[in-house]
């Protein structure tokens, strides 16, 4: 899952903290689409914030998406 993560951050050209990645791939469980869903919305929060750096986006939506999924 992780090798996927990282393919998907070097097709957007953004980067984020290895940290904050294996957070995402933690609260993922396995789960690709949930991983790409939620990294996805990062980039997007990112980029309107003028931010190259998602990690602090990829925190924020995995402990939201850890409350809606009962995790």
């Amino acid at each position: 899952l992780r090798v996927v993560v990282d393919r998907a951050l070097e097709a957007e050209r953004v980067t984020a903290a290895p940290d904050a990645l294996d957070h995402l791939v933690d609260m993922a469980d396995g789960d690709a689409r949930a991983a790409l869903n939620t990294l996805e919305v990062a980039v997007a929060l990112a980029e309107e914030a003028e931010r190259p750096e998602v990690a602090a986006r990829l925190w924020e939506l995995s402990e939201r998406w850890t409350g809606l999924s009962g995790g």
